[in-house]
């Protein structure tokens, strides 16, 4: 500072203490200030490229960055495709472009990314419309989905992971959390954001089919690191649901026995799973030869709470799905800072119900505040489980007083659903 206004001295430009260049320059000392309010506005992609500029703006955005946990979310749903423009130059079309909009203005850095997409390939991406999905080897199979899970991972941090599911169609919500509109055997695709929240730990994994089938899987949730704190596990499978039936039994026995809890599991029957994550090149059973029988995403810690409702076949009507949403309402967990995953049978949807968008604008029209992503699929995970995280035993002691409900709680569950719909909502804090 000295230096600077011995040179203005020199050059004539600075005239005491009543000049106005004086002011201009006194701010540069106070520039600490300056700096911290101003990048409290800015997005996350343009802190980014300031924290490139010196140290003390890369420390500064550390710091903005580390505070905030916002959860963000992109859809290309049939709604959106009727006001799409066409001709977009993205490698990943119009979800893409929603994509790159989202990125643009979202406070947090995402260090996760959950897709469902109906689309396989990066054509598909770019057709706009319904296409049938063509059969092709395994190989084949498994390079396409890589080249769109690169696809989806270029637009993010590098230390971030992507779980991408190819599914029968997809539902989601806009910006303002309207529905999008859901999409069955077209273009539809789905994406949540989720960064690195305090309290709160996310984990995806991969599993092979000759992983799933031996004893010693007996042990799996302690094998494979799962917390005790675990309050959520979402899991996606592919290639039909006589192969998770084992996969179930022994992930909630693994949960029951080694930690007496019975988080929430759900997910869906999906036609290819796929993942990419720099950060676990090193990840026990990688195979990067084939594409994983199942994909696991666990949310655990002290943070997180959790809690699922299964709308069977008896659900008819918006009415119907509306009131068992109410369920989950009536839990008292945040409709901010939260997240619901939706996963719907193929089988329902606008031809079950005769009109569109009737479990997704349900769900919304009871959680306002929530974004929801999901997918439809060939068979559905999940059941009636409002533990919130307790123990079975203290959930059974509060869930009523009768011997065979309580009894009930610390069975296994049926988790294998078909013709269904299972909604999880989490919070977050």
């Amino acid at each position: 500072m000295k230096k600077l206004r011995g040179e203005m001295e020199r050059d004539g430009n600075f005239q005491g203490g009543n000049s106005p260049n004086f002011s201009s320059c006194w701010i540069l000392t106070e520039s600490q200030e300056f700096i911290r309010r101003t990048f409290s506005f800015l997005p996350a992609k343009t802190l980014g490229i300031c924290s490139g500029v010196c140290k003390a703006w890369y420390a500064e955005v550390k710091r903005v960055l580390h505070h905030r946990e916002e959860i963000g979310w992109a859809t290309f749903g049939r709604i959106e495709a009727e006001e799409v423009s066409h001709g977009n130059e993205d490698q990943l079309g119009p979800f893409g472009a929603h994509l790159n909009a989202c990125l643009k203005t979202l406070g947090s850095l995402p260090r996760h990314a959950i897709v469902f997409s109906e689309c396989l390939s990066l054509e598909e991406f770019q057709e706009e419309t319904d296409f049938g999905h063509e059969e092709t080897n395994s190989s084949g199979t498994r390079k396409t989905l890589q080249k769109s899970l690169e696809a989806v991972r270029s637009k993010l941090p590098v230390e971030s992971s992507v779980v991408f599911v190819h599914s029968d169609g997809t539902m989601g919500c806009k910006p303002d959390l309207s529905p999008a509109g859901e999409t069955e055997g077209s273009w539809g695709t789905a994406c949540a954001l989720l960064p690195n929240m305090d309290g709160v730990t996310v984990e995806c994994q991969r599993h092979y089919r000759n992983k799933l089938t031996r004893s010693e899987m007996e042990a799996y949730v302690a094998r494979h690191g799962m917390p005790a704190d675990t309050k959520c596990v979402l899991v996606f499978s592919s290639g039909g649901p006589q192969r998770g039936g084992r996969f179930f039994e022994l992930l909630q026995r693994g949960f029951q026995e080694e930690f007496g809890t019975m988080p929430v599991i759900v997910g869906g029957i999906a036609r290819n799973v796929g993942m990419d994550d720099q950060t676990r090149t090193n990840e026990t059973g990688t195979n990067s030869k084939k594409l994983p029988s199942c994909l696991t995403v666990t949310f655990s810690g002290p943070n997180v709470r959790a809690a699922s409702v299964v709308l069977d076949n008896s659900v008819t009507t918006r009415d119907k799905a509306r009131s068992k949403f109410q369920e989950l309402k009536k839990l008292g967990l945040p409709g901010k800072h939260s997240l619901a995953f939706l996963f719907s049978c193929v089988g329902r949807g606008r031809h079950f119900y005769q009109a569109e968008d009737v479990e997704s604008g349900a769900f919304h029209e009871v959680f306002p505040d929530t974004p929801l992503v999901g997918f439809f699929g060939g068979g559905e995970y999940g059941c009636d489980n409002f533990t919130l995280g307790r123990s079975v035993q203290e959930s059974a002691d509060q869930g009523s007083a009768d011997l065979r409900h309580r009894n009930a709680l610390k069975k296994l569950q049926n988790l294998e659903k078909s013709f269904t719909c299972v909604v999880c909502l989490l919070s977050f804090g």
